[in-house]
């Protein structure tokens, strides 16, 4: 399990400190901290939420279904989980779990999440003008991740908007692979705007000790605007990925058919072809075409002229471009 913990700095900046120092130190009330935790194991999260205070079936609500969204207030404390990108190279993504106390903030993770890393590197070398509190940290940390869920749908559009013009230039040019996965990164994003929306929404009506997100309403409006902006932009790419497949799927139905044209005519120019050879292929004693010499050339230039004529033919009617 890897653990990092800062303390809120008076120079509004993140100072990292040892985990037992913080835990002695946050007891009487010194100052206030930020403990994030790389891992889900039961057993050392139950020590360490037990070592904070936490009472045993709040500790249990908090360890079960670590992979769903939850917001659960109580009279001490306020526990909610959201899901965000873990890792923004492969898309990846994990739910963090939030337990908010009067002045120390923890969040546990199956996982290395890449955009709390950031942040805490982030807030160690430059300051916040309202990081004072755990619930100005809790504020920084959803308008990242929020900010960061933006970005990546920001990306994951250009990309479609790149194959739609590949599209347009030619339509062989996009795979199917390259469209499945658009729309498996666009449910992920999807995801994330459902189900942290109202996440985001129901933590604007907690005010006590343990977090209160309205002493920095015009910050935290801004990561729940981004939220919904995030849903309704889902909505549109959702759209364009569905005409780009369709498209796709057009485009492949086309071919099909151009295949099938092929061979409906190869078949009608062949059939009499293979009729007039068969009957001159069976073997009866008196055939009077064989005695003359030039039958031979005669019927191979009729077997041209019958070819020639069907294809002329599906030609005038339009069956080939």
């Amino acid at each position: 399990m890897t653990n990092r913990c800062y303390r809120i700095g008076d120079d509004k900046r993140l100072v990292a400190v040892p985990q037992e120092t913080a835990l002695e130190s946050w007891r009487r009330g010194d100052a206030s901290y930020w403990l994030d935790l790389d891992s889900n194991a039961s057993e050392a999260l139950d020590d360490l939420l037990a070592r904070a205070g936490l009472e045993a079936t709040r500790r249990q609500m908090c360890l079960e279904e670590q992979d769903v969204p939850r917001f659960v207030p109580g009279s001490r404390d306020v526990f909610f989980q959201l899901v965000t990108y873990s890792r923004a190279s492969d898309h990846s993504t994990a739910y963090v779990s939030f337990v908010c106390l009067p002045r120390l903030l923890i969040t546990f993770h199956a996982g290395p999440v890449e955009s709390l890393a950031t942040i805490a590197t982030h807030l160690e070398t430059t300051a916040v003008g309202y990081l004072t509190t755990t619930s100005a940290l809790v504020c920084v940390v959803l308008l990242t991740l929020s900010s960061s869920a933006m970005r990546m749908a920001a990306r994951a559009r250009r990309r479609v908007d790149a194959l739609m013009g590949r599209i347009d230039r030619d339509p062989d040019a996009v795979r199917l692979s390259e469209i499945i996965s658009e729309k498996s990164i666009a449910l992920e994003l999807d995801r994330i705007a459902s189900e942290n929306s109202h996440i985001m929404l129901a933590l604007q009506l907690i005010r006590g000790d343990a977090l209160n997100l309205m002493e920095f309403e015009s910050f935290y409006q801004v990561a729940v605007t981004t939220i919904e902006f995030l849903s309704r932009s889902v909505e549109h790419h959702w759209l364009h990925l569905s005409e780009l497949h369709e498209r796709y799927v057009l485009n492949q139905q086309e071919k099909g058919n151009r295949r099938l044209a092929f061979l409906t005519v190869a078949s009608w120019v062949f059939l009499p072809l293979t009729l007039m050879t068969g009957i001159y292929g069976m073997n009866f004693q008196y055939m009077p075409e064989l005695k003359i010499w030039y039958a031979y050339p005669v019927f191979l230039l009729v077997l041209l002229s019958v070819g020639s004529g069907i294809l002329i033919y599906f030609k005038h009617k339009g069956w080939f471009v």
